[in-house]
C-alpha cells in the first residue's frame, strides 16, 4: 500500500512536472526562480519513494562559517528542519549539467555549497546532477572545480527542443532521478549518518542512545522494486 501510493505519487508528480516546465519554458520571458516549485515537487516526490524523512525548500538562507550568507535556490532539511542536509543550485534550460558543476558564477556559490554539504544537486531543470568532493581534495574554503566530480546524472529530456514538445519522462530516467535523490540524501550528505528517527526506518530502529544508523541501509532497494511499477504508471493516460 505504501509503495503504491508513492509510485502514484511520483507519476503523478512527474506528469505535472513535464506539462508545468513545457508551459514555462514556452512563455519565453521565465526566469530560473519560476521554476523552483516544479523542482521541489519533483524532488519531494522522489523522497516520498524511499519514505525519507526530509522537506525540501526554496529561496533558503544559510549563514556561512566565515560570515554571511549561503542562498541556494533549492535546499533539503532533515524532517524536522534543524539540518540542512544538501543544496540545490537552478539553471535554465540551455546550461549544460557539465558546465553548472564546475560554475564559479556568483562568487563560487557552487564551490561554497559543497564546502558546506559536500554534496550538491545541480539542474537546468531538464537533468539533474548530483556533484561531489574528491577525496583527494582536503583544502579549506570553496571548493574549486578542479576538485569537484559528478557522481549522477539523471537526463528527463535530452534537448530544450525534447522539452518544449512536452514529451513524456522515460521510465528508466524517472528512476535514474529517484535513485539519484536516494544517494544524495543516503550516501554524500554528511547529515544521513546522524539520522536515527524512528520514521526514517521503524523497523530495527535504534533506540534511545543507540548508535546512529544510516537511512542507506533502511532504503537499500526500495527503487529497485518500482522499476517495472513505474514504467506501466508513466503509460497510464
Amino acid at each position: 500500500m505504501i509503495e503504491s501510493a508513492a509510485l502514484a505519487n511520483l507519476t503523478k508528480a512527474a506528469k505535472s512536472y513535464t506539462r508545468d516546465i513545457g508551459e514555462l519554458i514556452s512563455a519565453g520571458s521565465t526566469t530560473e526562480p519560476t521554476y523552483y516549485p516544479s523542482v521541489r515537487s519533483l524532488i519531494s516526490a522522489a523522497l516520498a519513494v524511499e519514505d525519507l524523512p526530509f522537506s525540501v525548500r526554496i529561496n533558503t538562507s544559510e549563514q556561512k562559517s566565515g560570515g554571511g550568507f549561503n542562498l541556494p535556490d533549492v535546499a533539503l532539511y532533515d524532517s524536522g528542519g534543524e539540518y540542512l542536509v544538501i543544496c540545490g543550485e537552478v539553471k535554465l534550460p540551455a546550461v549544460e549539467i557539465d558546465q553548472l558543476a564546475i560554475s564559479t558564477e556568483n562568487k563560487d556559490q557552487i564551490g561554497r555549497y559543497l564546502a558546506a554539504t559536500r554534496a550538491v544537486l545541480v539542474t537546468n531543470v531538464r537533468a539533474f546532477g548530483l556533484v561531489t568532493v574528491s577525496p583527494k581534495w582536503k583544502g579549506d574554503g570553496p571548493v574549486p572545480p578542479e576538485a569537484r566530480r559528478i557522481e549522477q546524472v539523471a537526463e528527463l529530456w535530452p534537448s530544450v527542443s525534447a522539452l518544449k514538445v512536452g514529451k513524456a519522462i522515460e521510465p528508466s530516467a524517472l528512476d535514474a532521478f529517484a535513485e539519484l535523490i536516494e544517494a544524495a540524501v543516503t550516501r554524500f550528505a554528511p547529515i544521513a549518518a546522524r539520522i536515527t528517527r524512528a520514521d526514517s526506518c521503524e523497523a530495527g530502529a535504534p533506540g534511545k542512545g543507540g548508535p546512529p544508523r544510516e537511512i542507506h541501509a533502511c532504503s537499500a532497494g526500495s527503487v529497485g522494486r518500482l522499476r517495472k511499477s513505474v514504467g506501466r504508471e508513466l503509460c497510464r493516460p
